[in-house]
């Protein structure tokens, strides 16, 4: 079985072969694999940026938070397995 980023190096390798085609009926081929290839790529988790520790009012850690790395959403929390704005699977280990 594949791992997400060897499915992603032959959806590629598809869509080369395909960007050579002069047919027009692949046009919809094509764009079904873009659209896989991205989609694809967002299952594959990636640490946020700007991550920080937050601090409760007696000085305890309470949860960590960071920003989206896709779309810069900003306040996403490591209790958020994806980002709500552009779906990216997030990755909190440190």
């Amino acid at each position: 079985m594949m791992n997400n980023e060897e499915v992603m190096v032959e959806l590629h390798k598809c869509l080369d072969y395909i960007r050579l085609q002069s047919n027009p009926s692949i046009l919809d081929c094509k764009k079904a694999l873009v659209f896989a290839i991205q989609t694809l790529r967002k299952q594959i988790p990636m640490k946020p940026n700007n991550i920080k520790d937050i601090i409760d009012f007696a000085g305890k850690y309470y949860t960590t938070k960071g920003d989206c790395p896709v779309c810069g959403r900003e306040g996403v929390f490591k209790s958020d397995l994806y980002c709500n704005k552009c779906g990216q699977k997030f990755d909190w280990e440190e």
